[in-house]
């Protein structure tokens, strides 16, 4: 028996003789208390430590944490409550034995809940243990409803929380518990600002020659004043999916006052939820994290067949056949639904796209129309009458009125949205020249609104984060402006191609522009276009197809079978 009570823990095992006999029994005292070594415990032990000569001390490590350490390495006893496992994780990191630090948290990591997190969370940063922190993360990207609720999001880290809030595999079934939870955390060091600011207020001076008064009212400014923490944590969710009731509660909130980036946040998604009726861009914000809930499409019909492109496949499926085997003209997508507008003899008629099957809305006198989806309703403008009706597909009776064009108004080929008008672009004598009007609506105003080089015909337009564009069939693509005068400019970008393609619709997804028509030749390429997006995909259609749509469909049981297991159009 050696007694070396007082003496540094690892420098009395490193000096412990041992010489490799099995049965040899070595007994230590610490603090009056006896620990047995035998075989396997020292040689455990020795070799992580043995031939070390200079080893400093090791400080708050006591004998009964020691025990517990020793009973751990010979497994003889559960001690995987939190209390214990905390108090051993002090231990292995006391006594630095790589091995031993990976096994104890690879334990610990199974020990993470809850009414755990909290306490591994802050001791895995105080050790900057990569192990747990990521266990830690996992688990919270999977359950964040329940850590948000038992108020855990405060505990993170800003790195950290922006990971979680980034991720597209985070688990929430609404956006509000992530915006909610982002004004926990910041409430949370607001409230640690305060402290510390409220601490601070002696007139002390600091080595700078300043009161701490005066550093403190600085801090403070600069907290209030610079893009703080808090609103890049806004942008990097997905705020425009929240409700448009925790939005303005948000709005409303003390930070938001002292924070005018974080109050322009909330309020662009507050924008977005008002104007979500009219479907143009997807940004970022609105994106569904995963393709769990749903699915993005493109839309495009052909006959009487909707195929829909799954834009994280770049793949074609189809939807099931529109009733009464009506020749589909045009496809719109109003209040995130899929509209369908069919030709039958001298009428047209018009389906919604509701839970896997098309539903009857309404009939309209006329076939030849250009559709436009913008605020409340949808737009019939009729090229032959040179008139346009107003469809609110959700209320009865659906037809709201009907606009007669100006005489002026000749000849409309396209049109689309633009801020609040709808522009109507109109054919004149000459391809060289086309004429535009806008329709002021809900005012119901009309202006001429100016004039764009090229022809009007199978004109599209397409939106970014920068603005809205119109792409010509020559291949011209320009962007849209609101001029000083209140009419619209264009301005030419550049030249996609140079020969003319029926285009049939654009959009942007992710940064890709999606292209459809009837184009000469399927060998089409175009590169990334500067400010506009990274990538061109343009999709060939040999025969006559309907406007090519994009929107969002509910990932529902029965529409993941239709979508999956039809085949594939050839395209």
């Amino acid at each position: 028996m050696e007694n070396i009570s007082g003496t540094p823990i690892v420098s009395c095992v490193g000096t412990l003789g041992f010489n490799g006999n099995e049965h040899l029994q070595k007994e230590v005292i610490i603090e009056n208390k006896g620990f047995h070594f035998n075989h396997s415990i020292m040689a455990g032990l020795l070799h992580f430590l043995g031939g070390k000569h200079n080893i400093e001390q090791k400080k708050h490590l006591s004998a009964e944490t020691f025990m517990k350490f020793l009973i751990m390495l010979e497994g003889k006893h559960d001690l995987t409550s939190l209390e214990n496992m905390l108090e051993l994780w002090d231990a292995v990191y006391v006594l630095q034995i790589p091995l031993l630090v990976q096994h104890h948290e690879r334990v610990l990591g199974c020990l993470i809940n809850d009414h755990t997190l909290e306490a591994i969370y802050t001791r895995a940063c105080l050790y900057g243990s990569s192990f747990i922190l990521t266990e830690a993360l996992n688990y919270t990207l999977e359950c964040f409803e329940s850590v948000y609720t038992e108020g855990l999001t405060r505990i993170l880290t800003y790195e950290d929380l922006m990971f979680l809030v980034e991720h597209d595999e985070l688990c929430v079934e609404k956006e509000d518990t992530v915006l909610l939870a982002i004004f926990q955390w910041a409430a949370n060091r607001d409230m640690q600002n305060e402290r510390c600011f409220v601490e601070d207020m002696d007139v002390s001076f600091s080595e700078t020659g300043k009161t701490r008064l005066e550093v403190s009212c600085e801090e403070e400014k600069q907290f209030k004043h610079s893009e703080s923490k808090l609103s890049k944590l806004l942008r990097a969710s997905r705020f425009g999916l929240a409700s448009l009731k925790c939005l303005e509660e948000l709005s409303n909130h003390h930070l938001c006052e002292i924070n005018p980036e974080a109050k322009r946040v909330i309020s662009e998604g507050i924008d977005f939820q008002i104007a979500r009726k009219s479907h143009g861009y997807w940004p970022s914000y609105v994106i569904h994290r995963s393709e769990n809930s749903v699915r993005y499409l493109g839309a495009l019909a052909n006959g009487d067949k909707v195929s829909v492109l799954i834009l994280s496949k770049n793949i074609w499926k189809k939807l099931p056949r529109c009733p009464l085997l009506s020749r589909i003209n045009n496809l719109t997508v109003f209040n995130d639904q899929l509209y369908a507008v069919c030709s039958s003899g001298s009428e047209s008629l018009i389906f919604c796209y509701k839970n896997s099957e098309w539903k009857f809305i309404a009939d309209i006198p006329g076939t030849n129309f250009i559709v436009v989806s913008y605020g409340e309703f949808i737009y019939f403008i009729d090229i032959d009458n040179e008139s346009i009706k107003c469809l609110k597909p959700e209320d009865f009776p659906v037809f709201h009125g009907e606009i007669k064009m100006p005489s002026t108004v000749h000849n409309p080929e396209s049109a689309v949205d633009f801020e609040e008008s709808i522009l109507v672009f109109c054919s004149t004598d000459t391809d060289e020249m086309s004429e535009v009007y806008s329709l002021q609506v809900p005012d119901i105003e009309w202006t001429r609104s100016g004039t764009l080089q090229g022809s009007a015909k199978y004109l599209v337009s397409f939106r970014n984060k920068n603005g809205q564009y119109v792409l010509q069939r020559d291949g011209s693509l320009s962007q849209v402006l609101r001029s000083q005068d209140k009419g619209t400019a264009f301005t030419l970008l550049e030249r996609l191609w140079s020969f003319d393609i029926i285009l049939r619709g654009a959009f942007i997804f992710r940064d890709v522009l999606y292209i459809a028509g009837n184009s000469p030749s399927k060998t089409l390429s175009v590169c990334g276009i500067p400010g506009v997006c990274w990538n061109v995909e343009f999709w060939h259609q040999v025969n006559h197809c309907s406007s090519f749509v994009h929107f969002f469909l509910p990932r529902s049981r029965k529409n993941v079978v239709q979508v999956n297991n039809e085949n594939e159009d050839e395209q």
